[in-house]
C-alpha cells in the first residue's frame, strides 16, 4: 500500500538520521483524458455522491445473461476498439477478481476471437511434465511400482531416449501399458531379471499351441521397451534405498534427472513451443527446471544432514512441488493484459474492463482462514512483528483496490457483471453498480446475450468480428432460420463471404452441413463388406444375436474388431469359462474311470470339483486366482459352487432317463459335427459354428429323444418373444444342429426333447420354519436348481427327465407339472413337435435374413428395445458414449407377447395349422 510504504520509508530515514526533504504532493490529474473519469477519480470516495450531469462515453456498464456472454461481449468490444478506433491490444486490460471462474473462459473466447492476451498471474507447476515426472518417479519407488505411478512417469515423455522418435515411443508405451494391465505387472515383476512372456491366447484357448514367430518378435520388443523405460527408475530406487540422509536423497534424484538428460529435453521442448508460437509455454520449461533444482538445494541446506525415512522425504518434496508456480513476463509487446484486481498494478492503460462485478466479489467477503485471530495479530503487531494483512486489514484495503481498478484507464472504463454462473445459479450485481449508476446517471447500460437473438439492442454488425467467432454466430443464425425464425439479411452476406473465402469455405460448408445431418449409418459398399467379412462368412450364433440387437454394435465388434483392452481381474466371462471347463474335466475324469454321474457321493463331488478348479485356475486370466489372498478366497468359493453343482447333476442323473452323449460338442469345420450352411441371396456362403455345452439322449416309445442343456452362471429362461425377434437363437440352433445331424451323432433320426438352461450357483436355502425331514431338505436343496427352458409336450418325455416327479407337483428338475390325472399342466413350459418344427424353420429364416444384411453391409444404429431391455455396449467404452450421444429415433421397439401367441405367429408363417 502506498501510505504504508511511505510510512516505513520515513521511519527508516528517521532511525538512520537521514534528512527528509519537503514532500511533493501531485494533486493535478494528468492521467485521464475524459472529464467523466476525472470526476470518477475525485468523487468515488466522497459522500454524498455528486452525479455527473453530462452524457458520457467514458463509462459503460455491461449486464450479461451469464459469464460466457459477458466475456464474449468484452471480446466483441475489444475487436471494435482495435478495428474502428485504432486502439492497440496493449492499451487494453481486463481486471478480474475471480480468476478461477474466468480463466478458462477467457482462454477459450479470446482464442475464438483471435485476441492475443497475457494473464498476469502465477500459474501452478502441477501439470508440467518435469514436476509430474519427479512426483511419479518417487511414488513409483514408495508404492513398489504400482501401475498408475509407473505410467504417469512414462506419459511425461521424459523417460524416452533424447534422439528417439516420439510417435514411435508413445505407441510402444501404449502397447507396454496394455501388457502390464493384462498381466497384472507390479512390484518385483518390474525389477527382477525374469523375462516377460507373451501369448495372444485368451484364457483357455490355444494353450497347447506353440509360440508363433510374431508372438516371439513382440515379446522381444516388449522386453526392450521395459528395459529402456524401467532402467532409470530402477537406478533411482537403488540410490534412494542406499541414501543415508537428505543430501543422499537429493543427490539420487538429481542424478536421475541428469542421466535422463532432462535439461536437453526441456530445451528441445522449449524450442518447439517457440517455433509453434506458444511463447508462454516456451518460457515455462526453463523455469520448471530451475525451480526443481532450487527446491533440492533448499532441502539440502535445511535438512541435508537429517536422516529421514524415504516416505517422509517424498512427502516433503511433494509439498514443495505443490508450492511451485510460474512467474512470467509478457512474452510479446502487443497483448491484452488480464490482471488480478488485488495484486496487479497497471500503467499506460487506455481501456479497462472490470469483469465480474457481482455481490460478494466486489467488495470481497473477508475470509478468516489464518492461524491467528485478530486479537493475536494486534498483540504481535504491538511487539513489532510484521505480519501479512489479516481479515480486518483486507477489509480496509479492498475499497482502495477497487478504486485503483476504476481509475486506471485514461480513456474509457467498462464494468461488467453476469446474472448467472455456469450452472445457471442467479448472481446479484455488486453495490458498485448502483454507486456508478448514481454517479453517472446517463452512462450507457448494455444487455449482452450469447447470440444476436439474446441481445436485440446490439446491431448484427457487432457480432461480425473474427472469422472463428463469427462462424459460430452464423451457424446459430442459420439454425434459427431453418426453424422458420427471421434473421438479419446481413448474415446471408456473411455466409456468402465465408463461402467465397479460400481458407474458410470448407470449414463453413462442413459446419452448415451439420444443420441438415441425420445420424443414420450408410450401408457399406459391397467390396468393403466382402473385405471385412470375407466371401465366406463363418459366424457364431451369438454374433447373429448381436446383429439383431444392434447392427452397428455388430459392425464395431466384428467388422472393425474393436474390443476393450484386457485387465488383470476376474470378470463374469472368466467365471463362466471356469465353470464350463470344470464340469467338462469332471465328466472326462468319470469317463476315464468308467464311472457314472449316478454313482457320485457328496465327498466325491467335493474332491473332483476341488481338483478340477485347482487344475483350471492357473489358466484363467494370467493366474489371477493366485495373485492375492482375496482371489484365493474367491477360488475357494468357486470350488464350493462347482461342488454343489456337481452334486445336483448327480441327483439329476439318478432321477433321469437321459444320459449325456456330448459335452462341449463342437460344430463347424473340423468339429464334432458339421456346421449349418446357408447360401445367401447374393451367393455368399454362411456357416454357423460354435460349441454346445451338453447333449443328452433318451430312448422312448416314439424313438430317440435329444435335449440341449446350456450351463449359465446367471439365471436365464427361454423367452419366445426374444426368439421371434432373433434376440435368443442359441438354444434352438443347437437343437436344430443335433437333430439335423442326428444320424451322425446317434446313428438314427431323433426327436426334440427340449432345451434347458442349468444355473450354476450355490444358493442359500430359505425356509419359513426349521426343516428336520431329510427328504424335505433334499427337495429344498434341489428346488433352486430347477432348469428353465422349453420341453416337448409329451408325458413320457417329461417322466424320462424326472422319474421322481409326483402327479400334482412341480418337477424339481424341469419346468413342468403333471396333474393328478397324469396330463401336462397348462403352466408347464412345453411345445408340441410341430411347434418345435416351426421354431426351427423360423430360426433358419432369421439366419438367412441376418446373413444377407451382413453381406449387404447394413450397419444401422438401431438398437432393439423390448420392454425395459435394450442393447448393452461394452462398459467404459468410448464407442458406447458416442453411440448413446448420437442415438437416432429409429430405435427398434419390440412388442412382448405371450409364449403361446409367439408360437401361433410362427405356425401361421410356416403354414402349419394353428
Amino acid at each position: 500500500m502506498p501510505a504504508q510504504t511511505y510510512r516505513q520509508l520515513r521511519e527508516l530515514a528517521l532511525s538512520n538520521d537521514i534528512a527528509i526533504e519537503e514532500p511533493i504532493v501531485l494533486s493535478a490529474n494528468r492521467r485521464h483524458e475524459d472529464r467523466a473519469l476525472v470526476h470518477l477519480e475525485a468523487q468515488f470516495h466522497r459522500r454524498p455522491l455528486l452525479p455527473y450531469g453530462a452524457k458520457t462515453d467514458a463509462v459503460h456498464l455491461y449486464e450479461a445473461s451469464n459469464r460466457r456472454a459477458e466475456i464474449e461481449a468484452v471480446a466483441r468490444e475489444i475487436i471494435r476498439l482495435v478495428r474502428d478506433e485504432g486502439a492497440r491490444y496493449r492499451d487494453i486490460a481486463l481486471i478480474i477478481r475471480q480468476t478461477e471462474a474466468y480463466r478458462d473462459l477467457v482462454k477459450t473466447v479470446f482464442f475464438d476471437f483471435g485476441i492475443p492476451y497475457f494473464m498476469d498471474e502465477k500459474e501452478p507447476m502441477h501439470h508440467h511434465p518435469l514436476i509430474e515426472l519427479v512426483r511419479a518417479a518417487l511414488e513409483t519407488v514408495v508404492t513398489r511400482w504400482r501401475y498408475e505411478a509407473v505410467f504417469r512417469a512414462v506419459k511425461t515423455d521424459l523417460l524416452f531416449p533424447t534422439d528417439g522418435d516420439l510417435h514411435m515411443w508413445r505407441e510402444a508405451a501404449d502397447k507396454l501399458e496394455n501388457y502390464v494391465l493384462a498381466y497384472g505387472i507390479k512390484g518385483d515383476k518390474w525389477t527382477n531379471n525374469e523375462r516377460w512372456a507373451y501369448r495372444r491366447y485368451q484364457a483357455l484357448d490355444g494353450l497347447n499351441v506353440p509360440q508363433t514367430d510374431e508372438e516371439r518378435q513382440f515379446e522381444d520388443m516388449l522386453n526392450e521397451w521395459r528395459e529402456a523405460l524401467a532402467a532409470p527408475l530402477r537406478r533411482l530406487e537403488r540410490r534412494l534405498r542406499r541414501a543415508e540422509d537428505g543430501r543422499g536423497f537429493c543427490m539420487a534424484l538429481y542424478l536421475f534427472l541428469e542421466e535422463l538428460q532432462i535439461p536437453k529435453k526441456l530445451e528441445k521442448m522449449s524450442a518447439q513451443a517457440e517455433a509453434d508460437g506458444r511463447l508462454v509455454e516456451a518460457r515455462q520449461h526453463e523455469q520448471a527446471w530451475n525451480a526443481v533444482v532450487d527446491l533440492l538445494d533448499q532441502y539440502v541446506e535445511m535438512l541435508g544432514t537429517e536422516s529421514l525415512p524415504l516416505a517422509e522425504f517424498v512427502k516433503i518434496i511433494e509439498a514443495g512441488l505443490d508450492r511451485l508456480e510460474f512467474s512470467l513476463v509478457p512474452p510479446a509487446m502487443d497483448q491484452v493484459i488480464v490482471a488480478q484486481l488485488d495484486r496487479s498494478r497497471l500503467i499506460d492503460i487506455k481501456y479497462a474492463f472490470v469483469i465480474g462485478a457481482n455481490d460478494g466479489v466486489i467488495p470481497a467477503k473477508v475470509k478468516e482462514d489464518g492461524l491467528m485471530a485478530e486479537v493475536e495479530r494486534e498483540q504481535l503487531r504491538e511487539l513489532g512483528v510484521a505480519l501479512a494483512p489479516g481479515g480486518r486489514e483486507q477489509l480496509f484495503y479492498d475499497p482502495f483496490f477497487v478504486y485503483l481498478a476504476l481509475v486506471c484507464p485514461s480513456r474509457r472504463l467498462y464494468v461488467t457483471y453476469p446474472l448467472a454462473d455456469g450452472e445457471g445459479k442467479a448472481l446479484m450485481p455488486s453495490p458498485l453498480i448502483k454507486q456508478l449508476t448514481e454517479l453517472f446517471p446517463h452512462a450507457p447500460v448494455h444487455l449482452c446475450g450469447n447470440d444476436p437473438f439474446d441481445a436485440p439492442a446490439e446491431k448484427a454488425e457487432a457480432f461480425v468480428t473474427a472469422p472463428r467467432a463469427t462462424q459460430t454466430y452464423l451457424i446459430s443464425q442459420l439454425r434459427a432460420w431453418k426453424r422458420n425464425y427471421g434473421i438479419d439479411p446481413l448474415w446471408w452476406d456473411v455466409y456468402n463471404t465465408f463461402i467465397g473465402h479460400r481458407d474458410w469455405k470448407e470449414q463453413v460448408r462442413h459446419a452448415v452441413s451439420a444443420l441438415f445431418y441425420t445420424n443414420g449409418a450408410t450401408p457399406l459398399k459391397k467390396q468393403w463388406s466382402q473385405r471385412l467379412y470375407g466371401k465366406k462368412i463363418q459366424a457364431s450364433v451369438s454374433r447373429m444375436e448381436q446383429f439383431q440387437k444392434c447392427p452397428y454394435a455388430h459392425f464395431a465388434s466384428h467388422g472393425l474388431r474393436l474390443k476393450e483392452r484386457n485387465v488383470f481381474r476376474l470378470e463374469a466371462p472368466d467365471v463362466g469359462q471356469l465353470f464350463h471347463a470344470a464340469i467338462k474335466q469332471i465328466a472326462d475324469r468319470l469317463r476315464e474311470q468308467h464311472l457314472d454321474w449316478r454313482e457320485l457321493s457328496r465327498p466325491d463331488c467335493e474332491r473332483l470339483s476341488a481338483e478340477a478348479v485347482e487344475r483350471i485356475a492357473p489358466l484363467i486370466q494370467q493366474q489371477v486366482l493366485s495373485s492375492s489372498h482375496r482371489y484365493e478366497y474367491m477360488k475357494r468359493k468357486l470350488k464350493h459352487v462347482v461342488a454343489r453343482t456337481t452334486h445336483v447333476l448327480s441327483e439329476h442323473a439318478r432321477a433321469s432317463g437321459f444320459v449325456p452323449i456330448g459335452l462341449e460338442l463342437s460344430f463347424g469345420p473340423n468339429g464334432d459335427l458339421p456346421p449349418l450352411r446357408f447360401r445367401l441371396p447374393d451367393g455368399t456362403v454362411m456357416e454357423l459354428v460354435g460349441r454346445i455345452d451338453r447333449v443328452d439322449k433318451a430312448e422312448s416309445s416314439q424313438g430317440v429323444l435329444l435335449r440341449i442343456i446350456d450351463y449359465k452362471s446367471s439365471a436365464k429362461t427361454l423367452d419366445l418373444t426374444e426368439v421371434y425377434y432373433g434376440l435368443a437363437l442359441q438354444m434352438l440352433t443347437y437343437l436344430d444342429i443335433v437333430l439335423t445331424y442326428a444320424e451322425q451323432l446317434v446313428g438314427q433320426p431323433a426327436l426334440p426333447a427340449g432345451v434347458l438352461y442349468f444355473h450354476i450357483h450355490n444358493p442359500i436355502v430359505q425356509a419359513k420354519q426349521w426343516v428336520d425331514d431329510e427328504v424335505e431338505m433334499a427337495k429344498k436343496l434341489l428346488e433352486p436348481f430347477r432348469m428353465r427352458g422349453l420341453l416337448l409336450a409329451d408325458v413320457e418325455a417329461i417322466r424320462l427327465m424326472d422319474g421322481r416327479t409326483e402327479d400334482g407337483q412341480w418337477s424339481l428338475i424341469v419346468p413342468a407339472q403333471l396333474t393328478k390325472s397324469g396330463s401336462i399342466h397348462s403352466r408347464s413350459s412345453v411345445a408340441s413337435p410341430s411347434d418345435f418344427a416351426a421354431l426351427r424353420q423360423h430360426v433358419r429364416r432369421l439366419f438367412i435374413d441376418i446373413g444377407g444384411q451382413i453381406a449387404d453391409g447394413v450397419v444401422s444404429i438401431a438398437p432393439y428395445k423390448l420392454k425395459d431391455k435394450t442393447v448393452r455396449f461394452a462398459p467404459r467404452s468410448h464407442l458406447r458414449r458416442a453411440l448413446v450421444a448420437h442415438m437416432p429415433h429409429s430405435t427398434r421397439s419390440r412388442v412382448h407377447t405371450a409364449a403361446k401367441n409367439s408360437v401361433r405367429v410362427l405356425r401361421f408363417q410356416t403354414g402349419l395349422p394353428i
